[in-house]
């Protein structure tokens, strides 16, 4: 589990250091105004992303130590 913590930790600084050597081009293909809302529906998508994936890990079932204590968890 530490393990996919940290590969999915510095893989959010792997994209973003990606994508900003390639926002430095784009200006100047398409435009600052239109890159930064390129950029910004990125940053909006994975907003998103996260908001779906941390409802879906809360609605995930508790851990088996938790169940065996037979502790009543409260939403």
């Amino acid at each position: 589990m530490r393990g996919q913590y940290f590969a999915a930790s510095s893989l959010r600084f792997t994209i973003g250091r990606t994508l900003a050597p390639l926002s430095i081009p784009l200006c100047g293909l398409i435009g600052f105004n239109w890159t930064f809302a390129l950029l910004a529906l990125l940053a909006v998508a994975a907003a998103v992303l996260y908001k779906i994936m941390f409802d879906w890990y809360d609605g995930a079932a508790p851990s088996p130590d938790v169940q065996a204590s037979g502790k009543t968890i409260l939403p």
